[in-house]
């Protein structure tokens, strides 16, 4: 099979890619887990035939290996801190939302996820709508951890 891209499809396709390798490698030290580097493997394929695709800036030898151009490993940093912080806010407000249900949890709504395949009553994405509205409006500004009286 001979797969045909063009400029821009190579290049959308070489980005994904170095992000994934920079994902995989940060879960694989984390949690000390092996193959990852397969996915570099592929990586520097792509990047010693970035040349071939016209996007020559992509790529440069270093040391007897293909890596990332500067720039290219500047652009998908800075996308990589994009989804990171609203990934954070994201999981923020979920989590709160999620923690605020659960202690207040109703037999009728534990009943209605049974039911209804675990779909979450209507409160719980009233309670989502909120955290996210004040995380937008107030970021953690007005988040305080309060110490409960024993």
């Amino acid at each position: 099979m001979q797969l045909e891209l063009t400029k821009e499809q190579f290049r959308e396709l070489l980005k994904a890619v170095i992000i994934g390798v920079q994902i995989r490698e940060a879960v694989a030290e984390e949690q000390d887990a092996p193959g990852w580097e397969k996915l570099r493997d592929i990586e520097r394929y792509l990047l010693s035939a970035a040349k071939d695709f016209g996007n020559e800036d992509m790529a440069e030898y270093f040391a007897d290996v293909w890596i990332p151009s500067d720039p290219i490993s500047e652009g998908v940093e800075e996308e990589l801190e994009e989804y990171k912080n609203q990934e954070f806010w994201e999981r923020l407000h979920v989590g709160l939302a999620q923690r605020d249900f659960f202690r207040t949890v109703t037999k009728a709504e534990k009943k209605h996820m049974a039911d209804d395949n675990s779909m979450f009553p209507k409160r719980m994405y009233q309670l989502y709508k909120k955290y996210a509205k004040e995380l937008e409006k107030h970021g953690i500004d007005r988040l305080e951890i309060v110490e409960q009286r024993k």
